[in-house]
């Protein structure tokens, strides 16, 4: 039990720090811009920074975001033999990107991090991940409330594709959490 534990909070840990590293903010430093979350819709995210930095920043910001969490999950695996502590490094890796320790607590919406983790953890739920966020697009024409609709479902993905209950939960989880940090773009139209 204390082992588990002692698992838990160290993958909690772990998932929050890798999740805070601001690679948007750093690429857009990198391409001559002092802080990307100043311009544009002030998200330190992939679009923002491909729309303030141009397209290699913003290409690099995906790839980094995705990778991060890709990376923590797949260390953590290495790791551990227990699942939870997978799935906690997953949530607050999700968490570190929305409110980073290192930048004052204001980050993105954990798109990017969260389909890195989908990748390695159950990758089958990108395709209708993909196709509800088409979907939701062109039916309301918003991609803030796309996004939070689409991923806002990611439970239900994961139970008709027979994910296990904890993949269910994750998915509910993260899906939720990036469903609310789209609530202020919803409210501004974006």
């Amino acid at each position: 039990m204390h082992e588990l534990l002692a698992w838990i909070l160290a993958s909690a840990a772990t998932g929050y720090l890798i999740g805070g590293i601001p690679f948007g903010i750093i690429t857009g430093w990198l391409f001559g811009v002092q802080d990307i979350r100043q311009h544009g819709s002030q998200n330190p995210g992939a679009l923002n920074a491909f729309r303030v930095a141009g397209s290699l920043p913003g290409l690099l910001t995906l790839l980094l975001d995705t990778g991060k969490g890709w990376i923590t999950v797949y260390a953590v695996a290495q790791l551990s033999d227990f699942y939870i502590p997978l799935l906690t490094a997953a949530f607050f890796c999700i968490i570190g990107h929305m409110y980073p320790l290192y930048v004052g607590f204001r980050g993105g919406k954990s798109i990017a991090v969260f389909i890195g983790i989908i990748i390695y953890l159950a990758p089958w739920i990108l395709l209708p991940l993909v196709i509800s966020w088409v979907f939701f697009k062109l039916l309301v024409k918003q991609t803030a409330l796309s996004s939070a609709l689409s991923f806002g479902l990611t439970p239900l993905w994961a139970y008709l594709l027979g994910y296990h209950g904890e993949i269910i939960a994750f998915g509910f989880l993260a899906g939720i959490s990036i469903a609310l940090k789209h609530a202020r773009d919803i409210k501004r139209n974006r």
